[in-house]
């Protein structure tokens, strides 16, 4: 049993774990189908706690054999399911692939930042951060052009640095 089995399984139902004997059982059966099996008792946070662990301990490549890539996959896969007969907004949440995942896929904890993004972002990441940094740019920008405004006006008032500069420089000239 690696590290990652041990650390999915604590995040899993109690009683279930103790009921199924799951560690017993790591020797029939993977940690993804373990996923499958409970996804339904699980609750919002302990499924953000599965795909944090999953987000964390991806590998740099895709194998046959990543079985945090799989466990992201079947919840992925549940939750297309569940959001068919979704009733209530609670469990529309459940396994959303939020903000605070997507930062930390951005971050140095991930090592397979595109597998993942590209199992879970409807629109390809590139676009959307594109969208955000010309949404950005425009704000610099606009920004740019109103601290311009005022800095030019009162750069040019009278008696103000530079005009003072010019009277003092004509003044030397003449």
């Amino acid at each position: 049993m690696t590290s990652f089995d041990y650390k999915i399984i604590r995040l899993l139902p109690r009683n279930w774990v103790s009921s199924f004997r799951a560690y017993e059982a790591l020797e029939f059966f993977d940690v993804d189908d373990f996923v499958s099996m409970t996804y339904n008792h699980l609750s919002l946070e302990q499924t953000q706690s599965i795909m944090k662990v999953c987000i964390k301990s991806s590998r740099s490549e895709e194998e046959d054999d990543d079985i945090p890539y799989k466990v992201l996959k079947v919840i992925k896969s549940q939750k297309r399911d569940i959001d068919k007969i979704a009733r209530s907004i609670k469990e529309l949440e459940k396994g959303k692939f939020n903000g605070e995942m997507y930062y930390l896929t951005r971050s140095t904890a991930c090592n397979d930042q595109e597998c993942i993004l590209h199992l879970f972002c409807d629109e390809p990441a590139r676009i959307i951060q594109q969208a955000w940094k010309a949404w950005k740019k425009y704000q610099y920008i606009q920004a740019i052009k109103k601290i311009q405004r005022w800095v030019i006006e009162w750069l040019y008032k009278p008696y103000g640095p530079m005009m003072k500069k010019a009277e003092a420089r004509f003044n030397t000239l003449a």
